[in-house]
């Protein structure tokens, strides 16, 4: 049985067969965190994690969601990580990524700094409430790592759709965080992150679909669900010439750590 770290099965584009789609997922996978971008999505997050076994959740603001107007009182965040099942908070962080709506230098940078202030107060929530954080990074990595860097020793976590080389990868090993690998590294374009899978040892790697996007390159134009997760396990087995149990086995071992979870017994 496999994990998906990193899913959002509360989007819309699941409404008409949410249902067949867990009842694959629950065939295939061991357990699946549903991830939340906002107030409302990390509730539905929540929402899914009591309605299933195997579902657990992560709440958090995500930074496309702010923009440079927003106050940085994320009260609910704190809030909702008090459920049982919620296990990190986030997807939190950075993203750079060009905006349409953000058309001046002086906003684009007024952004960027209220992303850098909801991504601080977001790590220190997760401190204090002694949960891991599930990291955002869009062309933002050296800005992401600098933010991290003065948490470290103090927080751990998972950085999310990992798309960067091995050197870069080594730097948030090395901060104490797992590499989030998804449907990305079966795409031919990704040569740079194949060469990296397949030189990091699989202790420090999660396995991660990002459903409903991000499907593997058999599937591209699809939409994705966690069970595809299998796919990504096959294409790391690849690249390290191992078998896909092994992977699957190792990533399991580190989700279940960085997450807190009791494993179940067989």
């Amino acid at each position: 049985m496999m994990i998906d770290t990193h899913a959002h099965l509360y989007f819309n584009s699941y409404d008409t067969d949410r249902d067949e789609v867990i009842n694959r997922t629950l065939s295939k996978l061991d357990m699946v965190i549903n991830i939340g971008i906002d107030e409302k999505t990390s509730k539905q997050a929540v929402d899914l994690s009591q309605d299933y076994d195997g579902f657990y959740a992560a709440v958090g603001l995500h930074p496309e969601d702010v923009s440079s107007q927003m106050s940085v009182d994320i009260s609910w965040v704190s809030t909702l990580c008090q459920h049982q099942k919620v296990v990190a908070i986030g997807e939190i962080g950075l993203d750079y990524h060009e905006r349409s709506e953000v058309g001046s230098k002086e906003l684009e940078d007024g952004v960027k700094k209220k992303q850098k202030e909801i991504f601080k107060a977001q790590i220190e929530n997760a401190i204090e409430n002694n949960l891991p954080i599930i990291v955002h990074s869009r062309d933002a990595f050296e800005d992401t790592m600098a933010i991290l860097l003065e948490y470290k020793g103090h927080i751990t976590g998972v950085w999310h759709s990992f798309t960067e080389g091995y050197e870069k990868m080594q730097q948030v090993i090395n901060m104490g965080f797992y590499v989030g690998i998804n449907g990305i590294v079966t795409y031919n374009s990704a040569q740079e992150l194949q060469l990296a899978v397949a030189r990091v040892d699989l202790s420090h790697i999660v396995l991660e679909t990002d459903s409903p996007f991000l499907p593997p390159q058999l599937n591209r134009g699809e939409r994705n669900e966690p069970s595809m997760v299998e796919l990504v396990a096959d294409k790391v087995a690849q690249l390290q010439n191992r078998e896909a149990y092994d992977v699957v086995s190792a990533t399991d071992t580190n989700a279940y750590k960085v997450f807190g979870i009791e494993r179940p017994r067989l």
